[in-house]
């Protein structure tokens, strides 16, 4: 007696919406026989219609589960009008719209209704939605098939739109996704003109991106266990954005090619041996099986079966789905849809069995290494413990704080000073003019050029000074990686190459934030061990101890450094924080000064910029030139402080050339960095700006205690001043010029996307400027000014330091810059003209601009309360009801999922909602994160709680 037997026309629409896949096969208890397939590719509307199914209402999606129907219906008779065959039953799998088996939903459209009505054959559908009501993943569900019409095959690989893949493990099937395949492949090549890569050529041509590939890696997908699966609204919100069209079509291709390959590798190289069944479209790409064949293990054999099935075997499996349905047979394996009760048995057994033999492990480890332990050390254990106990106090910790800043600021300073020397010896190799000039700007240019990408590539945060984001990092707000170990690896790296490039940048922002991460890094550390710094408030005093230090260790400056972090840093400063900023602040700059006479021959420790002025350095007369003076530097202080703000904004607003640098990220410095040491080169332009000296050499020079414009020098005095002198101009015209070129050439250097600061130039800056001042008035007084029956002598090196507290102090609106100076100098006998030409440059700057610092935070629209304005503003008159928003969304104490779900859903880009006690009262409690709002929900109810929450149902049952 004939068994009885079922034709059945099998329909599957893959993820990255080629077409449709029709395959016509017979079953029976005996086996099965393939009869005929073909693939309809879809239109183009239908095809932009199917792509944009996640984001149409629900009226447009209800009207495309009809027409996908209707277009399937017609198809299947059609398929059997031309191939002349009939069919019992149609098996659809449809379209997947949204599957997301974590939250239980899956949708599939193609109505099975329309499709009967319009082929005339009974058709069967939904095969995803009770496994999913039951708390599986709905997919992958070709399992079934894999495990009945393809037993021989040790893995049954298909390369669709999504990578699945399904294994024989004992009696179990298991199965699941690995990776996307050509839904990502598809959408690059879309971008050449071209449907897919055809044979992979495209790939074949391209070399894998090693960013795209690590951003890749990092998805939260590929860190999660096998089985699972995903679905086109995983792919178009994770990995669609990562596709960054500035990268190459080819290259991204190969990386595709390779990061899939790799993926599918992990999972199937777990077997040692048999055959691996492959299709799917991406079985055609000869590029990716290649790719894949190379890291597979040589003793699996790979198998393309014919093309029917390569191409249709997902078609062929929904046929005998159908098959079994029609029999009222399961068609689904429990292990390849992840069946949550089942699964999480599973998953404790396996953990407990895990947690058995790590400890035993463990225990037979320990009974090892007894053997080899004697008194000395466990005594040496017991000293390392204590020594680690001990970090955690204050004043270990702050001094090792203290310590690291200053050798890091020790090691900058040195190697500056050795790329400079090369730079210098490179540049007298030579006597040809041309060869001078490359060896004179090629590797400042090459230092710039690869701190630029360095900081691009390791932490974008390091680019910058820093200070302003410290700022705003005092006041309580959090910005994230400003503080980590990869930010801190690029601050140092990029800061060190770019002030050796002789580029007008400072360094003292850049350690500010230097010491910060340091802090930062070390707390994380000590909280390992005993937590101590868990605390917010303690956390943030020591990082304002740790700005106390990076400005001491920039300067050698320990009371200064404090008093200048607490003015530029901070608005609220806790008096208890003052012993750690100058405990830690005197470590940082003993050792900084320690290792300046160890390594670089002092006779003893001296200061930074060492003056030696007489004993009357000023008459009283001049006090009133003092202050005036001040006000000329706040006036220049504003100046810059707007001229920067102005520059960079254009680079910002100016469309064309935002858009050009951000495709050729390496231009822009290339271009100001070779622009710079052109203009420096010391045969051109560069002999009216004593360009062979570095920045420290030339505010040391600027200092020096004689006059300039007699043109009378000794030995000592005429190796000080030849730098700054010129065959064809006077000393009073190349001041002039270095000041011009100074100033914008620091505004143009701290626009570099490099770590830089401000304050060395601007400092430099200040003291040319009182040094062409100084000089003015000692022509203009040679015999000097009479105090009584005392001749006092004007000396330029005064108005030199005079000029640069002045201008630093009223581009960082400080006062503090005084004491500052005083412990560079080594000498207090200026503090009264320094104090007055300060407080006028302070008093003239903060009426017209506000502090470089705060211009930066406008600039970057950081979270950062400004300082409280003046009276007189009529600011005072505004209220906050005349702005605020009345209707705010918000969260409350008892607040129900349901309406939790849908003011989330309703308000997709609100980053963070206040929580109240009632909504009635509306009393504030605090505010929580979008991102950490939905973290909570997930785990509290999510897929693991509800994981636990069935195993203890188990349990109690």
């Amino acid at each position: 007696m004939a068994l009885p037997s079922h034709r059945i026309l099998g329909l599957m629409s893959g993820t990255s919406v080629d077409g449709i896949d029709l395959a016509l096969a017979e079953f029976n208890e005996n086996g099965w026989k393939f009869i005929k397939a073909k693939t309809y590719p879809y239109d183009g509307n239908m095809r932009k219609r199917l792509n944009e199914s996640m984001e149409v209402s629900a009226v447009e999606l209800t009207k495309l589960h009809f027409d996908l129907g209707h277009h399937y219906g017609h198809l299947c008779r059609q398929f059997l009008e031309e191939s002349n065959e009939s069919a019992d039953y149609i098996a659809s799998h449809g379209h997947t719209v949204f599957h997301q088996p974590e939250h239980g939903i899956t949708l599939q459209i193609g109505h099975a209704g329309a499709i009967a009505c319009i082929s005339g054959v009974p058709t069967i559908s939904d095969f995803r939605s009770q496994d999913v009501a039951l708390g599986g993943q709905g997919a992958p569900l070709v399992p079934k098939g894999d495990k009945d019409l393809f037993s021989e095959y040790k893995v049954c690989l298909n390369l669709g739109g999504i990578t699945n893949l399904s294994f024989q493990d004992g009696v179990d099937r298991i199965a699941g996704d690995v990776c996307f395949c050509n839904m990502a492949l598809n959408e690059v090549a879309r971008r050449t003109g071209k449907e897919y890569d055809e044979d992979g050529i495209l790939a074949s041509s391209g070399k894998p991106i090693k960013r795209l590939y690590e951003d890749l890696e990092q998805l939260e997908f590929f860190k999660s266990a096998f089985p699972k699966s995903t679905g086109k609204e995983w792919f178009d919100e994770k990995v669609k954005p990562l596709l960054d069209k500035k990268y190459s079509p080819n290259d991204t291709l190969a990386t595709l090619c390779d990061f899939i390959s790799t993926k599918i590798a992990d999972q199937v190289n777990l077997f040692k041996e048999g055959k691996v069944l492959i299709s799917g479209g991406g079985a055609n790409n000869k590029h990716l099986v290649g790719v894949l064949s190379k890291k597979l293990n040589p003793r699996l054999d790979i198998i393309l079966p014919e093309s029917s099935i390569v191409d249709f075997r997902e078609a062929i499996i929904f046929a005998y789905l159908g098959y079994l349905r029609v029999k009222g047979t399961p068609s689904t394996v429990k292990t390849a849809t992840d069946s949550l009760i089942a699964q999480s048995k599973d998953q404790k057994k396996r953990f407990k069995l895990i947690e058995k033999e790590r400890k035993k492990a463990e225990k037979e480890r320990a009974k090892e290494l007894q053997a080899y332990r004697g008194k000395w050390t466990s005594r040496f254990d017991r000293v390392f413990g204590w020594l680690l106990a001990k970090i955690g106090e204050d004043t270990i910790f702050l001094a090792f704080l203290g310590i690291i800043v200053a050798i890091i600021s020790f090691v900058q300073d040195y190697i500056v000073v050795q790329l400079h020397r090369a730079r210098i010896q490179m540049y007298d190799l030579t006597s040809i003019d041309e060869l001078k000039f490359f060896a004179w700007v090629i590797l400042p240019v090459s230092l710039v050029v690869f701190a630029a990408g360095f900081a691009h590539l390791v932490a974008p945060q390091a680019i910058g000074s820093g200070m302003p984001e410290m700022r705003t990092i005092l006041r309580g707000i959090i910005l994230k990686e400003y503080l980590s170990f990869r930010t801190l690896v690029a601050k140092c790296v990029g800061l060190t190459a770019t002030l050796g490039a002789g580029m007008p940048i400072g360094k003292e922002g850049p350690l500010v934030h230097i010491a910060s991460m340091v802090a930062s890094l070390m707390s994380k550390f000590v909280t390992s061990l005993k937590g101590t710094y868990e605390n917010e408030s303690r956390k943030i005093e020591l990082l304002a101890a740790a700005c106390a230090v990076g400005v001491s260790a920039c300067f050698g400056a320990p009371i200064g450094g404090v008093l200048f972090s607490i003015e530029v840093t901070s608005v609220f400063f806790a008096i208890r924080s003052y012993w750690r900023g100058f405990y830690s602040a005197v470590f940082g700059t003993l050792t900084f000064r320690l290792l300046a006479y160890w390594y670089e021959d002092h006779d003893t420790i001296t200061a930074i910029f060492r003056t030696n002025f007489l004993e009357l350095p000023y008459d009283p007369h001049e006090l009133f030139i003092y202050s005036i003076f001040g006000m000329l530097c706040g006036l220049l202080g504003a100046i810059f402080v707007f001229c920067h703000r102005q520059y960079v904004m254009f680079l910002r607003n100016c469309k064309c050339l935002k858009a050009f640098f951000a495709r050729n990220r390496f231009i822009y410095p290339f271009l100001v960095s070779l622009t710079i040491t052109a203009v420096y080169f010391p045969p051109g332009t560069g002999q009216f700006l004593a360009s062979r000296l570095s920045q420290r050499q030339q505010i040391m020079s600027l200092f020096s205690n004689f006059t300039w414009g007699t043109g009378v020098f000794n030995v000592r005095e005429r190796a000080i001043v030849e730098p700054w002198l010129s065959e064809h101009t006077s000393i009073y015209f190349n001041l002039a010029a270095n000041i011009v070129v100074t100033f914008f050439f620091t505004i143009a250097a701290v626009t570099l996307p490099v770590p830089c600061g401000t304050f060395v130039p601007v400092f430099k800056l200040g003291a040319v400027f009182g040094r062409l001042v100084g000089e003015i008035v000692a022509l203009m007084f040679p015999d000097g000014l009479r105090v009584g029956s005392y001749i006092c002598q004007i000396i330029p090196g005064g108005y030199s330091v005079v000029g640069a507290a002045a201008f630093a102090g009223g581009v960082t609106h400080s006062v503090s810059i005084c004491v500052v100076v005083s412990e560079m100098t080594g000498q207090i006998k200026h503090i009264i003209p320094i104090m007055i030409a300060v407080l006028s440059a302070n008093l003239v700057a903060k009426y017209l601009q506000p502090s470089f610092y705060d211009s930066m935070i406008l600039i970057k629209k950081l979270p950062y309360l400004p300082d409280f304005l003046p009276s007189k503003t009529g600011a005072y008159n505004v209220y906050v009801q005349d702005f605020m928003v009345r209707d705010v969304r918000h969260i409350w104490n008892g607040i129900t999922f349901r309406h939790l779900k849908k003011i989330l859903k309703e308000n997709p880009k609100i980053r963070a909602f206040p929580i109240v006690d009632t909504p009635g009262n509306k009393i504030l409690l605090g505010s929580i994160q979008r991102w950490e709002l939905i973290h909570v929900l997930n785990k509290h109810l999510g897929k693991e709680r509800r994981q636990q929450v069935a195993v203890q149902w188990q349990e109690e049952a």
